[in-house]
């Protein structure tokens, strides 16, 4: 499992973007993405007029290591859950 943190949609947005945001922020394809499992969803209102839902989510793909690939990765919030008790976090570059 991968887990995305901070992706930050609309108070009203629909219910299937939340995962085109994990595929545009893992650069995946939709149809490559597993499972998709909620881990955290808070309200980021800071700004009156742009109040917005912030999400972490866990999310199964094929081939782990290569989504991992620090030269791959964009943004600094995508990390790997192992299948151990706690959590082994991956290095990610900028």
């Amino acid at each position: 499992m991968i887990r995305v943190q901070q992706i930050a949609l609309p108070l009203d947005h629909p219910p299937e973007a939340l995962p085109k945001a994990v595929s545009k922020r893992l650069k995946l394809p939709l149809e490559t993405l597993g499972e998709l499992q909620l881990f955290r969803r808070s309200v980021h209102a800071r700004h009156k007029g742009a109040i917005e839902l912030m999400y972490s989510v866990d999310v199964s793909v094929a081939d782990e290591a290569a989504v991992l690939d620090p030269a791959a990765i964009s943004q600094p919030c995508v990390w790997s859950n192992r299948a151990t008790d706690r959590c082994s976090w991956s290095a990610v570059s900028r």
